[in-house]
């Protein structure tokens, strides 16, 4: 389950990490890098977690300071 899109791939990284020493396994899909060119693919990188684990990590990215 998608639960948090950025172009800041510096802040997705931050929360991933966060979010593995939680125990949470994330997974970062970066639309960034494309052989195509930036036209096809869209700028963003999304993190994305298992299911059962989707509110803790919402719930942990909603609380991080700006």
């Amino acid at each position: 389950m998608m639960i948090y899109s950025t172009t800041d791939r510096m802040r997705a990284t931050f929360i991933k990490e966060m979010l593995s020493d939680k125990d949470i396994l994330v997974v970062l899909f970066d639309k960034t890098a494309s052989p195509y060119g930036e036209v096809i693919l869209q700028n963003e990188i999304q993190l994305y977690v298992h299911f059962k684990h989707a509110e803790e990590a919402i719930e942990f990215i909603y609380n991080l300071p700006e």
